[in-house]
């Protein structure tokens, strides 16, 4: 009989690895390309040899690699690299924390750089019949000031004719708790947002980890330009202004 003790415990999941003569290198390799990370969390329960190769910072630095190719940087100095002292994995959880936000930042409206789609004939209003088939036929860019001033690239738009204040939006508690509450002005975040007297657009995000606002008239997505610069919008609307 086997003694007694934590040498009596036979582990399949280890014996298959050892029967297949997987070494560490390829075991971090496979689980490298897995994308059910919640599997990777019960994989490290199994036994004491996956518990520290899931704890090995290459394997969550190939990871965060992988998973964040092409995904747009967060504006609200959420970094994709360590912080010191900070391991991969810590920052996958913390990216992974910060892009499951349904709430926009008021600095995330302003320094993230938008576009913006018609999505039905509202185009037609406001524009000339040659204007309406320019805006049908391109997207245009928008831009949300410091100050609450919205404007766009949109030939003919009303905010190049007049002043269209921005505001985030939140939805309140409901009292009574029989259904949602209301949507109330909000000077930091919000989940909706509105443009002067226009539909409101609700937020969510996209698969980039980017933004999208949109109604049933227009949508406006931010893009991924993590080479721009702290304050590049608020000098194009100031050029835009100047225009």
């Amino acid at each position: 009989m086997a003694p007694e003790g934590e040498g009596s415990h036979r582990d399949p999941w280890a014996e298959r690895l050892q029967m297949l003569g997987m070494s560490d290198d390829l075991i971090l390799k496979v689980f490298a390309r897995v994308d059910d990370h919640p599997l990777l969390a019960c994989c490290s329960r199994l036994n004491r040899r996956l518990r520290q190769l899931l704890n090995d910072d290459s394997l969550w630095e190939n990871i965060c690699q992988r998973v964040m190719r092409g995904k747009q940087p967060p504006q609200n100095g959420v970094n994709f690299l360590p912080e010191p002292g900070e391991s991969y994995k810590q920052v996958f959880l913390r990216i992974l924390y910060d892009v499951s936000r349904l709430e926009i930042k008021r600095e995330e409206v302003i320094n993230s750089s938008w576009r913006f789609y018609f999505c039905s004939d509202m185009y037609l209003y406001h524009a000339s019949p040659e204007q309406a088939a320019l805006r049908d036929s391109r997207s245009a860019r928008a831009f949300f000031s410091s100050d609450g001033i919205f404007m766009s690239t949109v030939p003919g738009a009303p905010s190049q004719r007049s002043t269209l204040k921005w505001q985030l939006l939140l939805r309140s508690e409901d009292e009574s708790g029989k259904g949602e509450g209301k949507l109330c002005s909000s000077e930091e975040r919000g989940t909706h947002l509105q443009i002067g007297s226009y539909p409101v657009l609700s937020v969510t995000r996209t698969q980039s980890w980017g933004w999208c606002l949109a109604s049933k008239f227009v949508v406006l997505v931010s893009e991924n330009s993590p080479d721009q610069k702290p304050g590049q919008q608020e000098m194009l609307l100031g050029e835009l202004r100047a225009t």
